[in-house]
């Protein structure tokens, strides 16, 4: 036998051993991914309260009942408070909670699938994708209430990856297909109405719509890419479009200048001492090299740059415009984080699932010996990314043999609880409170002073006062009094918010109200709930 013959050999018997480890490591991630999706929604349902729900459910709740805007005073695109609001009325007016949290896994199911069908078309390996899968799923930066709550953070993800998807299948098609490029701009303009800083992630598809792909003539990618996206993103954001119309003024009142006035101004004036708020640039660099340079953030970046010098070595295409249009979301994701003051964990995560699905195409670059090179990193990251975030995963499965324990479950649970208390043992009246979703879960009116829990409230004295008109309901602390006089409650809760709802609880106290503590399991921060009833 020649030395050639030897060698070859011996690469015959490598490369098998490559695909044998390959094998194992795509079962293995089958079987896996069932396992850690049981335990996100176990871990989704057995999340605690967070306060940003009291904002967000309450809006789809109420919505019905009072302006988005002027009565409630929501400081969001209205795509979220819509959905609630469509899905309490399909599924019922009961388990308002449940119902947000069952959306959120929706959610989930539709990136991971986002997600898979990326790699199947344009990574070309199931490996691959189980790995962009769990560098989305078994982030801790998701595990938090960024991906578990019922509120706006996670899902504009999945509309925001189909988007993507139909996009690069409408550039791909032969011709290039006018409805796939339609649907992609509907679906990106819905993550858009979401969420605010998604609307800004849409300038990179605006751009590859008229210059991609360059094979064909500009007049042709007018006629069936970018016009056909322009006409979906106007039907995806028609909802936005509606609000901004009845009252462009009062829109840019609630969702830009209270953003950047009123809620800036009670964080600069509320600091905690023992929990500082992140304003200062210097501030955001730290939170962001410690959320992005650690755990599974840190191994995507790692694989990113280990598959980009795999690339430039085999001399890889990796200027393709679908590399290059990924990466620009990626990157304006990325400095997008650092716009919004005070800065909050679920601001960094925009760009993480477009960083998935960049590592992706970059490695759909590759041509075989590229691959062959890169299956020992990708088992060894996968394991690692499953070693990171599994911990923090997989404990959640205990939850799913206990649903009495659900949150969604045992709000509605305690919120009847306490409608029966205030029927049987207090005047009529509505709930004065800064928590409402107990109230409402059990169908007790409320005042729409305080309809989004304190965030409104608390942000009131730093409202301008050219700006109030388009608040119906101004209440502060010191206008609470005359308020409550004005129109005695039934009942006052107290607790879940703190020192926020001080103020209620003198009133409560001033004014002869029996204190009841209430049996409630404690919430986010582990506060207890008082019950003030009316004689």
């Amino acid at each position: 036998m020649t030395t050639m013959d030897i060698g070859s050999n011996v690469a015959f018997r490598q490369q098998g051993r490559l695909t044998k480890l390959s094998a194992y490591a795509v079962h293995g991630a089958i079987a896996a991914l069932a396992l850690c999706v049981l335990a996100l929604f176990a871990r989704i349902m057995t999340y605690p309260l967070q306060h940003d729900e009291q904002f967000y459910v309450s809006a789809g709740i109420l919505m019905d009942r009072y302006s988005l805007y002027q009565d409630l005073g929501f400081s969001h695109f209205p795509n979220i408070a819509l959905l609630f609001s469509g899905a309490f009325a399909l599924l019922g007016d009961t388990h308002y909670l449940l119902i947000g949290r069952l959306i959120v896994f929706a959610c989930w199911i539709a990136t991971i699938a986002a997600l898979l069908l990326l790699a199947r078309d344009y990574v070309r390996s199931l490996l691959v994708g189980s790995l962009m899968v769990a560098f989305v799923l078994l982030n801790p930066m998701f595990l938090n209430a960024t991906g578990m709550a019922a509120t706006n953070n996670f899902m504009p993800v999945p509309f925001a990856l189909f988007g993507l998807y139909l996009f690069l299948r409408a550039t791909d098609a032969v011709p290039a297909s006018a409805a796939l490029a339609f649907a992609s701009g509907v679906l990106l303009a819905i993550a858009a109405g979401f969420k605010a800083n998604y609307a800004l992630l849409l300038l990179p598809f605006g751009l590859a719509a008229l210059l991609a792909p360059p094979c064909i003539p500009l007049a042709q990618r007018l006629r069936l890419i970018a016009l056909p996206m322009l006409a979906g993103g106007l039907i995806g954001g028609l909802p936005t479009i509606i609000y901004a119309l009845e009252d462009m003024k009062g829109f840019i009142v609630h969702v830009l200048d209270f953003q950047r006035g009123p809620q800036l101004g009670y964080w600069a004036t509320h600091a905690d001492p023992a929990d500082p708020k992140v304003i200062a640039i210097g501030d955001k660099l730290l939170l962001a090299h410690r959320l992005w340079l650690s755990g599974v953030s840190m191994l995507m970046i790692v694989t990113l740059l280990s598959f980009a010098a795999i690339a430039i070595s085999r001399r890889s295409p990796l200027l393709r415009w679908p590399v290059l249009l990924v990466a620009a979301i990626a990157a304006l994701g990325t400095l997008l984080a650092f716009v919004p003051s005070p800065s909050f964990p679920q601001y960094f995560t925009p760009a993480l699932p477009f960083l998935a699905v960049l590592i992706g195409l970059v490695f759909g670059a590759f041509d075989e010996e590229g691959r062959r090179l890169a299956q020992p990193l990708i088992v060894s990251i996968l394991l690692l990314t499953g070693v990171t975030g599994a911990p923090l995963l997989l404990p959640s499965l205990t939850g799913l043999v206990k649903p009495a324990g659900w949150t969604g479950l045992r709000v509605a649970r305690d919120g009847r609880e306490i409608a029966t208390i205030i029927r049987a043992r207090s005047a009529d009246g509505p709930v004065a409170t800064l928590s409402p979703l107990h109230a409402l879960e059990g169908g007790l009116p409320i005042y729409p002073h305080f309809a989004l829990g304190p965030f409104v409230y608390r942000a009131a004295p730093w409202i301008r006062e050219d700006h109030r008109r388009y608040f119906t309901y101004f209440v502060t602390a010191d206008t609470i009094p005359a308020l409550l006089a004005s129109q005695s409650p039934a009942a006052i809760m107290t607790g879940i918010e703190r020192g926020t709802d001080a103020p209620l609880e003198r009133f409560a106290q001033q004014n002869g109200y029996q204190a009841i503590t209430m049996s409630l399991k404690k919430t986010e921060d582990g506060e207890v709930v008082r019950l003030y009833l009316s004689n």
